[in-house]
């Protein structure tokens, strides 16, 4: 099918998870996790909201599962780009991530995100985070989140996050 597709896989907690764009035929979308010999949801309800949402990432960060991708706020979800996992309740870190107009009223995307040395080093397509001035790339320390002060264009976006030498 057009545009079926996971993005990424994470053990949490004991337990497989799938995260990308998808449809299961039980009624799971988006991010599921292997328990009891099946997919199901991520919490009781349905996790992820919007027909154009999708998971591009997961990470494990502070002992929860994040999540990031396509995911608006303004479509039902917890966060916006990003939301996470505690093991029995989705939640949003800081104010999540906001579009050029410091909204969320617009989509906005994270393509990756990276945990290094007890921070979440986020990167996408996104302008503010946390109603912060970040361009494209923002740092969260556990409990607020960081612009850096770079500008990667008017159309350009971070993809993809690593570290070298340990930096």
């Amino acid at each position: 099918a057009f545009g079926v597709y996971i993005n990424d896989i994470a053990y949490f907690n004991n337990e497989w998870y799938v995260a990308g764009n998808f449809t299961m035929f039980n009624g799971v979308e988006d991010i599921a996790v292997y328990r009891t010999g099946t997919w199901q949801k991520v919490g009781t309800n349905d996790t992820l909201q919007g027909s154009f949402t999708n998971v591009n990432d997961l990470e494990i960060y502070n002992n929860n599962l994040i999540a990031a991708g396509l995911i608006m706020q303004s479509q039902g979800n917890v966060g916006h780009g990003i939301q996470s996992w505690d093991g029995s309740s989705w939640f949003e870190l800081g104010t999540s991530l906001q579009d050029w107009n410091n909204s969320t009223a617009n989509s906005i995307q994270v393509f990756d995100a990276y945990p290094f040395n007890g921070l979440l080093y986020v990167g996408g397509d996104f302008s503010f985070a946390g109603n912060v001035p970040a361009d494209r790339f923002a740092i969260w320390d556990g409990s607020k989140w960081c612009g850096t002060n770079d500008d990667f264009g008017t159309w350009g976006n971070v993809q993809s996050i690593s570290s070298f030498n340990d930096t």
